[in-house]
């Protein structure tokens, strides 16, 4: 059950993910590396923390 429950979490995320990118590039023609860059600083931070810092996964 938590594998299928991870498979359905990373399927959301990047949903929204490409929902964004389809909204900002496709329809304005704009190209903004913004949202991946945020997106790789928040999954730095969350592996630090939970690696050195002993935070667990909520």
């Amino acid at each position: 059950m938590n594998y299928l429950l991870h498979i359905l979490v990373m399927a959301e995320i990047y949903i929204i993910l490409g929902l964004a990118m389809n909204l900002l590039a496709g329809y304005s023609g704009l190209l903004s590396l913004s949202q991946a860059a945020f997106y790789g600083i928040g999954a730095y931070a969350t592996a630090f923390l939970l690696v050195h810092a002993g935070y667990s996964f909520p």
